[in-house]
């Protein structure tokens, strides 16, 4: 997929063809469009460093536009926030220097910055909110301080290079193993950076992989579940082009919507006696899926759960099972097991 400045992906609108929106304050619900327009910065003379007449910060310490082209930017110290898209498409920047008293990293503030390489937040970030650092293609490592509690699982989309997060062992929400995110107890696996081992083995102690956590990480190509793995949630692993081999064990028990959509690479899965319920389009363009296994014979199905691949796909599953039910609507091959 080709990424563009102001284009967007919403994995929440995981269909046929990836939804793409304009990063625009109106498709958030905010007032106004983006002020700082791409082609209006590169008509600027390019600086070192930006000045602090670059920077628009209203009484309360919302930094609200950025109106520089430096390959530094050092934010001024007053700043508590930083608003929707304000250096969106700022190519140009390699190094940004955050203030110390920084609280809230909005939606699509630093989104297609590619030129940035190191992320170290600051200590008193409390919040990251949705592909706020989407696209920071030249991203390899981020930092995150102690004071954080809410991070989008998306803030990171688009990274291609990151390779780990890492975590002060002093925060109290979150944690970091192996270069993945997690939540502090290590029961939620919340983000898995895109340039992550070929397999990754998910610890025992978790309990719920998170949304679009493992969304487009392409070097994916084996997961191991842990024994304690309850709930897989909407997107985990949609977009896994070369994940080929998934193993479960029997504690799974949701499913949810595009959990493994667009896994181009996945051949065959089992789906144990555990699970109760696979959701909506959760096997979408899985192209080279040959094989489904159910061992359960009642299990909720959502709706179009191989839309895309249905016609090459055997269902194996028991007889006057809801799986049996479903090949035989939808005209898949099907295989009895006992």
């Amino acid at each position: 997929m080709k990424r563009k400045a102001l284009k967007i992906f919403l994995p929440v609108l995981f269909v046929s063809v990836l939804s793409m929106f304009n990063c625009s304050g109106e498709d958030f619900g905010k007032e106004g469009i983006l002020e700082n327009d791409v082609s209006e910065s590169t008509e600027q003379i390019l600086k070192e460093e930006a000045s602090q007449t670059d920077f628009v910060i209203d009484e309360s310490g919302v930094l609200t536009s950025y109106k520089g082209y430096a390959k530094k930017v050092v934010i001024p110290e007053r700043v508590e926030k930083i608003n929707f898209g304000v250096f969106l498409s700022h190519m140009e920047i390699e190094e940004v220097s955050f203030p110390k008293n920084l609280k809230m990293i909005d939606e699509c503030a630093f989104y297609d910055c590619s030129g940035i390489k190191l992320l170290k937040l600051p200590d008193s970030l409390e919040r990251i909110g949705r592909l706020a650092f989407g696209n920071c293609a030249g991203v390899t490592e981020l930092n995150i301080g102690k004071s954080l509690n809410f991070v989008d699982e998306l803030f990171v989309w688009g990274c291609s290079k990151l390779g780990k997060i890492e975590v002060s062992p002093k925060n109290k929400h979150y944690s970091s193993l192996d270069g993945i995110l997690y939540n502090k107890k290590l029961t939620e696996l919340c983000v898995c950076p895109e340039n992550c081992k070929e397999k990754i083995v998910i610890p025992n102690s978790v309990r719920t992989v998170k949304e679009f956590s493992f969304f487009e990480c392409k070097n994916l190509k084996e997961v191991v579940f842990g024994k304690n793995v309850t709930y897989v949630d909407e997107g985990a692993f949609g977009g896994c082009q070369n994940l080929k081999f998934v193993k479960m064990n029997n504690s799974v028990k949701k499913i949810r919507a595009n959990a493994f959509a667009e896994c181009a690479s996945l051949e065959k899965i089992i789906i144990g006696d555990s699970v109760v319920s696979l959701g909506n389009m959760v096997f979408y363009n899985c192209s080279l899926l040959k094989e489904v296994t159910f061992i359960s014979k009642d299990i909720e199905l959502g709706n179009k759960i191989f839309a895309g691949c249905c016609n090459n796909i055997k269902i194996k599953a028991p007889i006057n099972s809801t799986a049996q039910a479903y090949a035989a609507k939808h005209g898949c091959e099907f295989e009895s097991i006992k």
